[in-house]
C-alpha cells in the first residue's frame, strides 16, 4: 500500500490559540482516517482541511491497484 501523504498529515490536530470555532478535518495517522476538530482560526499546522474529502484526497493511504503478479505460461 502506498501513501499519498502531504506535508503535515502525520501531525496532530492543532486548534491554535485563537478563539474562533471553525469545523475542520485532520488526518489521524494512528487510525488512517480523517476526523473533525475545532480550529480557532490562527496558527495551527498543515494537518488542517476544510472538508473531509480534501483530507482524504491528500492524506489517506492509496491502494496499489496494479497487478504485479505474473502468471506462468507452460509451453509444450
Amino acid at each position: 500500500m502506498a501513501c499519498n501523504y502531504v506535508l503535515g498529515c502525520s501531525e496532530p490536530a492543532e486548534p491554535g490559540p485563537c478563539k474562533a470555532r471553525f469545523e475542520r478535518w485532520y488526518f489521524d495517522s494512528n487510525t488512517t482516517t480523517c476526523r473533525r476538530f475545532i480550529y480557532g482560526g490562527c496558527r495551527g499546522n498543515n494537518n488542517n482541511f476544510e472538508t473531509k474529502l480534501e483530507c482524504r484526497r491528500k492524506c489517506s493511504p492509496v491502494k496499489n491497484t496494479s497487478n504485479n503478479e505474473f502468471t506462468s505460461v507452460i509451453s509444450t
